[in-house]
C-alpha cells in the first residue's frame, strides 16, 4: 500500500471560468503516449527536427508494445503507422543532394541532425518502407565529416549551444553521431566506428561535462566496452543529487544514464539503480506525458520505454483511490484495461487531495490543473502583435538569450492559406524593430461577422510560454 498527499494551489491571474482539475490513473507510464500514437508532438512540426522527433517517439512506443506483446491490443498500429508514411514524406524535404539534412528547408547541413534522421528511418524499417539510398547517403555523409583523429565535424548552426538544458561540447556531439551508428548495428570494429571510440576514450580522460559523460557512457554500453562505461557511470554518480539514491537534475542527463545502465546489461542491480532515476524522471512528466522541449521528450521517452520493458509483466492488479475535501475517485488497472487512459474530472479546486495506490504493480497517477493565464514567451518580451496590409507585426520590448522563436497564426473562416500555419522568426531580434511576416490567404467563400482569431509566438523549445493575441483581419 502506498500513500500520498498532493496540495493543489491556484495561481492568481486565471481567466475566470477557465479552471478545472482532472485525474488520470495509469497502470502503464506510457498509456497517454499510447493513446496518441499517429499524432505528432504537442509542437509545430514544419521543421526537420520536431519532424524527426514525432517519428522517433512513435517508434519507441511502437517498438515497446511490439516487444511487450501488447501491440494487437493496443489497435493503434494502423494510425501510428500512417503518421510515420507521412512524417517520413516530410522528411525528405529537409534532405539535400549531399544526402545531409537541415534543421530548416535550404539551411545549412546538420551533422547531429542527419544522425538522428539516418538511425530513426533505420528503426522505422519494421513498420513502413524506407529507401535505403536515404539511409546509405546519410551514413555516407556523416563518414566524410570524420576528422584524422576520429572525431566528427560539427557541421550546421544549432539554434543553441544547449539542448533540454545541457551543454553541447565537441565530446557529446562525437558521442550522439556515434551512437546513431551503434544502434544501426555497424560493428564497433568498423573503420569509422572503431576511430570514433578512440576518439571518444581519449575525450572522456579529463571530462568535467555530465552531459557529454551520460551519453558516452550509452556510447560505450553500445559498444560492449565496460571499462570506459564503468568509469563513466562512477563519475556520474559521485556528482548525482544524492536522495534514495542517484537522481540528476537534468532530464536529459537522468535518460541517458537509464540507456546506458539498461540497454545491454539490465542486470538486477542495474535495474535497481535506474528505478529512482525513472521515478524522478516520470514525476517530471506533463499532462501528454512528453515534456517541455522536443530534445527532453524524444530521449525521455527512449528511456521510460527501455525501462519498462524491463520490468513489464503480464499479472497484476492494482486500485487507485482519490480523495478530495468533498470528491473521491477510484480507478481499477489490471491487465485487461493495462493500455486504456481513465481519466475523470474533480469537483474541488483548491485543497488537498489524498493518493491511496494498493496492488501488486506501480501505476502513475497525475492530478492536473486546467487553466488559462496570460503567460510571456520566454526569452522575448513582445509588446504586441499587429495586423496591415496582409502582413502581421511583431513589435518586441525586451530580448534575452532564446532558442528561437516561432509565429503560429490561425485562420478566419472562409480564407485559407496554402503553406505552412507556423512560421521561423530569426533569432536575432531587436527592440522597437518589428519582424513582418507576409500572409498569402485565399479566399474560398465570404463570411459575415468574421471574429478574431489568436496568433501564438513561442520559444523553439518551450512551448509552453507564449505570447497570444487576438487579430481582427478585416475583409473587403
Amino acid at each position: 500500500v502506498v500513500r500520498a498527499v498532493m496540495d493543489v494551489e491556484m495561481p492568481e491571474d486565471v481567466v475566470p471560468g477557465s479552471l478545472h482539475v482532472k485525474v488520470a490513473a495509469m497502470g502503464n507510464v506510457l498509456n497517454r503516449l499510447v493513446h496518441n500514437l499517429g499524432e505528432p508532438l504537442d509542437f509545430p512540426y514544419e521543421n526537420g527536427d520536431w519532424n524527426i522527433a514525432s517519428m522517433a517517439i512513435n517508434i519507441y512506443v511502437l517498438n515497446y508494445l511490439k516487444e511487450t506483446q501488447q501491440l494487437e491490443h493496443s489497435m493503434k498500429e494502423e494510425d501510428a503507422v500512417n503518421f510515420l508514411k507521412k512524417a517520413y514524406q516530410t522528411q525528405l524535404s529537409f534532405k539535400d543532394k549531399s544526402g545531409a539534412f537541415s534543421i530548416f528547408k535550404s539551411g545549412p547541413r546538420s551533422s547531429w541532425l542527419t544522425a538522428l534522421v539516418m538511425v530513426t528511418l533505420y528503426q522505422a524499417q519494421p513498420y513502413i518502407f524506407i529507401d535505403e539510398n536515404v539511409i546509405n547517403e546519410a551514413r555516407k555523409w556523416l563518414e566524410c565529416q570524420q576528422r584524422e583523429n576520429g572525431c566528427f565535424k560539427e557541421s550546421g548552426k544549432h539554434l543553441t549551444k544547449k539542448k533540454g538544458g545541457c551543454a553541447i561540447d565537441e565530446v557529446a556531439y562525437n558521442a550522439f553521431i556515434l551512437a546513431a551508428f551503434l544502434e544501426m548495428g555497424v560493428s564497433p570494429d568498423d573503420p569509422v566506428v572503431k576511430m570514433g571510440l578512440c576518439c571518444l576514450k581519449e575525450s572522456i580522460k579529463d571530462l568535467q561535462n555530465p552531459f557529454a559523460a551520460a551519453v558516452s557512457a550509452w556510447v560505450f554500453t553500445l559498444a560492449k566496452d565496460m571499462e570506459p562505461r564503468a568509469q563513466l557511470l562512477h563519475y556520474l554518480d559521485k556528482i548525482a543529487i544524492k536522495e534514495e539514491t542517484s537522481v540528476f537534475s537534468s532530464l536529459l542527463i537522468s535518460s541517458y544514464v537509464i540507456l546506458a545502465k539498461l540497454t545491454v546489461t539490465g542486470s538486477p542491480r542495474d535495474l535497481r539503480s535506474a528505478s529512482h532515476t525513472f521515478k524522478w524522471l516520470v514525476e517530471h512528466l506533463n499532462y501528454y506525458s512528453t515534456f517541455s522541449s522536443t530534445q527532453d521528450t524524444m530521449v525521455a521517452v527512449k528511456a521510460i520505454a527501455l525501462y519498462s520493458k524491463c520490468v513489464y509483466t503480464h499479472t497484476w492488479s492494482s486500485t487507485v483511490s482519490i480523495w478530495s475535501p468533498n470528491d473521491k475517485v477510484v480507478f481499477q488497472l489490471t491487465p485487461h484495461n493495462k493500455l486504456l487512459y481513465q481519466e475523470m474530472v474533480l469537483q474541488d479546486i483548491n485543497g488537498k487531495y489524498s493518493v491511496k495506490m494498493k496492488g501488486t504493480a506501480c501505476a502513475l497517477v497525475q492530478v492536473c490543473v486546467h487553466l488559462s493565464c496570460d503567460k510571456y514567451l520566454s526569452g522575448v518580451d513582445v509588446e504586441h502583435v499587429d495586423y496591415k496590409d496582409n502582413r502581421v507585426f511583431v513589435y518586441v520590448r525586451k530580448v534575452r538569450e532564446i532558442l528561437g522563436v516561432q509565429l503560429r497564426r490561425a485562420l478566419f473562416g472562409g480564407f485559407f492559406c496554402p503553406c505552412f500555419h507556423c512560421m521561423s522568426l530569426p533569432p536575432q531580434l531587436h527592440k522597437n524593430i518589428p519582424i513582418i511576416h507576409k500572409l498569402h490567404l485565399v479566399q474560398e467563400y465570404f463570411v459575415f461577422n468574421n471574429k478574431a482569431v489568436n496568433v501564438l509566438i513561442y520559444d523553439y523549445n518551450n512551448p509552453g510560454y507564449f505570447f497570444r493575441s487576438l487579430l481582427l483581419f478585416q475583409t473587403a
